[in-house]
């Protein structure tokens, strides 16, 4: 019997694609809605729309609303986690959120990668139309498993073919223009207000998000509780998805 809604929101760059490995299992049990960001995947890509992180939480809260959905878990990996914070901090007062989960997600300040600071330069755009998009996602892939031998070339065909939609590598450097918060203090304040029970779940490895942001998420969080994956990189639903299935199925049946 399904009941109470999850709603999965994947990385930069990435697509739903990326809770290929674990959403059927979640499915089983739960009402599972895999989104699509805006500018990535089937969703639209406008030429002015607003790619930012609180952007982006809007028209996910504007789902939730439309759908009526109650008692919602949101789970967010990476730039889809900070997507995630901000829309629960929007859904809290009306009291339609449940519990959330945090997959290597960014909040603090921190050094950004090479492949960000690429695409936010002046030759982003052309970057992107220039270098194979194959070699980009296989590069970004490297940066983001832990073991790149498990980089699989039928992932690569799948996210290369996303970002070679119409729009798509302009949304991609728009996204990675606005990545950093307006004003991350105030972002920080609200977050110590987050009653709701949060996951957070790690890569030991992960050298794009660092694990000092998500042990400081769980001192400053109200509820939270810290998972390592000892043998990920920066996306265990990818690289460790049985595992992150054993931990979400934990956290979300209890």
């Amino acid at each position: 019997m399904l009941f109470r809604s999850v709603v999965m929101l994947h990385g930069f760059g990435a697509t739903r694609f990326t809770w290929r490995d674990v959403a059927p299992d979640l499915a089983r049990t739960h009402q599972v809605h895999l989104l699509d960001l805006l500018g990535c995947g089937e969703s639209p890509k406008p030429g002015n729309g607003d790619y930012s992180p609180a952007g982006q939480a809007q028209l996910v809260d504007a789902y939730v609303a439309r759908l009526g959905l109650p008692d919602v878990t949101l789970i967010g990996h990476s730039f889809g986690g900070a997507v995630a914070l901000l829309t629960a901090l929007r859904l809290l007062p009306l009291q339609r959120i449940r519990r959330l989960v945090l997959l290597d997600a960014p909040l603090y300040p921190q050094p950004l990668p090479f492949f960000i600071h690429a695409l936010q330069s002046p030759i982003g755009p052309l970057a992107t139309r220039l270098l194979p998009t194959r070699y980009q996602v296989r590069h970004v892939l490297r940066r983001t498993y832990h073991h790149t031998v498990s980089i699989d070339p039928a992932v690569v065909a799948t996210y290369a073919a996303s970002l070679e939609q119409p729009g798509a590598r302009h949304a991609l450097v728009a996204t990675a223009r606005t990545l950093v918060l307006d004003d991350a203090a105030a972002a920080v304040e609200q977050v110590r207000r987050l009653t709701v029970p949060t996951l957070l779940v790690w890569g030991r490895h992960d050298r794009i998000v660092p694990i000092s942001t998500g042990e400081r998420l769980s001192r400053e969080l109200p509820d939270a509780r810290f998972v390592v994956i000892e043998t990920s990189g920066h996306a265990p639903q990818e690289e460790r998805p049985a595992e992150t299935i054993e931990i979400l199925r934990a956290f979300l049946d209890r």
